[in-house]
């Protein structure tokens, strides 16, 4: 039991829960299997480029390093969820917590469902959390004492987080608005700011090249996914989904953060971080189709202000309140915990969700079935790409040759790939970075089709049969299950045409 009364910066506190962080990562995230979105970026790591339809490229770099073994996947994502939770907690320190407010950030940092809900999936999502730990630990230095060196090491921060993911925009952006309201105006009287956004426009623009390329596909991408894939959320709506993703009770503390960052004499020199969050909550709000997940990496401008201000207002003399702040928070983050991660068998998942009166929401424009589809998007893959595995293996052989296979999106193409190894580069989609891979050596002839309706192949092949289906999983999305595997011959549409009329971004 760490000494509630201790003050000052610690190390071993922060360090003792990042690796705790990590461990409880790695100890439950591979139970359920592969999510929809890694097994495409798996797909992505076998065709490095310097970007993507729909993400740049630094998290797909990162993900080639570790292999294509379940338990690798998970293990990036693990530690940059653990070096969050570390620097939040050193934050913390060097905001003028002692050691029991410390633990208060790093209990709210490493126990927010919806923080662990991200670490448990290997994507850029996580990642931007760590980016966002990491620059607000350094600004948080700069504005007390600024140097080249701190501007430098920002910029380079920003960079990275711009190659993982554009909304890492935001904390610049905030930032410098938050600083602007500030005395530390004074500063973009410096080189330093400047050093600092040069060195991140140079460490993104191999991207924005690849873009430029392209046609600024990431562009449609966003457009179609916020205009067509996404419902929309009003935003009291957005605002009250903040307060139940993170747990009502760990929303205290980053409420607490955010108050006392903007109302703190004690706090004054760091309230551009307070400005950062609302301009990133502005931002978001504004879309109308924002997911609550989305503010997620801008909690770690405020978690470790949530400390500060808890150890501020419960007095060392109050231990006994102290003791049950941390029961209580261990209690709620252990509650909610299994809709968060795999803990639980997926049967007892259910029954617990019904007892707690959770109900999944739709985020997208698709019918849920009994699970959330960050859960649901697991289940199901094995048994689709072996299904078509064996319609394909069904083929006389000297049409297998000429076969490939089309799917609807990249979720069913990359588990294809995946579980159906021996038809990698045999798969064809429309869908995001699948449609720029098309057509990967096909002549056009025949086609298995997953998914799609007969009376739909029929308007590019002149002969269509029902050759199997893919089977189904109770947990899976309802849209993945039981597709029938049909195969398309004659076709009626050359391969320009065909490559235009699927393309989809979303």
């Amino acid at each position: 039991m760490p000494d509630l009364n201790s003050r000052g910066p610690s190390v071993r506190l922060p360090l003792f829960a990042g690796s705790a962080a990590v461990l409880l990562v790695l100890a439950f995230s591979t139970r359920y299997g592969l999510f929809r979105d890694e097994l495409y970026y798996l797909a992505c790591a076998r065709r490095l480029a310097w970007g993507y339809v729909d993400h740049p490229p630094f998290s797909i770099a990162l993900l080639k390093l570790f292999g294509e073994h379940l338990f690798m996947i998970k293990v990036p994502a693990a530690l940059a969820f653990g070096a969050a939770v570390f620097l939040a907690g050193r934050q913390a320190g060097v905001l003028g917590a002692g050691t029991w407010g410390t633990l208060v950030t790093v209990l709210a940092t490493t126990l927010c469902p919806l923080l662990v809900a991200i670490a448990g999936l290997y994507s850029m999502n996580v990642l931007e959390i760590a980016w966002w730990a990491g620059a607000t630990a350094i600004s948080a230095r700069l504005l007390i004492t600024p140097t080249p060196a701190r501007w430098a090491a920002l910029g380079l921060l920003i960079g990275l987080g711009t190659l993982t993911k554009y909304s890492m925009l935001m904390f610049p952006a905030g930032l410098c608005l938050g600083m602007l309201a500030s005395p530390s105006r004074r500063q973009f009287l410096t080189p330093g700011p400047w050093i600092g956004g040069l060195i991140a426009a140079a460490i993104a623009a191999p991207h924005f090249v690849w873009e430029a390329r392209h046609g600024w596909p990431s562009l449609e991408f966003m457009h179609n996914a916020t205009a067509i894939k996404m419902t929309a959320v009003a935003p009291l709506d957005f605002l009250r989904g903040q307060i139940l993703v993170s747990n009502p009770v760990f929303a205290l503390v980053w409420l607490a953060g955010l108050a006392g960052l903007l109302a703190m004499r004690s706090l004054r020199p760091w309230r551009p971080h307070g400005v950062a969050f609302l301009f990133s909550t502005a931002v978001l709000m504004a879309s109308g189709r924002s997911r609550a997940s989305y503010l997620a990496p801008s909690y770690m401008l405020l978690l470790p202000a949530g400390g500060v201000v808890f150890e501020t207002w419960i007095s060392e003399r109050r231990r006994w309140m102290r003791r049950a702040v941390v029961g209580i928070g261990v209690l709620a983050g252990l509650a909610t915990l299994p809709l968060a991660l795999p803990v639980l068998p997926v049967d007892a998942l259910i029954r617990y969700q019904s007892a707690l009166g959770f109900t999944p929401r739709a985020e997208e424009h698709s019918r849920l079935g009994p699970l959330p589809q960050f859960i649901a998007d697991r289940f199901g893959w094995r048994e689709m790409a072996l299904a078509v595995e064996r319609a394909y293996d069904a083929l006389p052989e000297d049409e297998r040759a000429r076969t490939y296979v089309f799917t609807r999106n990249y979720g069913e193409a990359a588990a294809v790939e995946y579980f159906a190894p021996r038809l990698r580069g045999r798969v064809l989609s429309g869908h995001n970075s699948y449609h720029l891979w098309f057509p990967q050596g096909w002549s056009g002839s025949e086609v298995l089709v997953i998914g799609d309706s007969a009376a739909d192949v029929r308007k590019a092949f002149a002969d269509v049969q029902e050759v199997g289906r893919t089977g189904s999983s109770p947990w899976a999305m309802p849209y993945e299950r039981d597709l029938a595997i049909l195969i398309g011959r004659g076709p009626l549409l050359d391969l320009p045409a065909l490559h235009r009329a699927i393309k989809h971004y979303d």
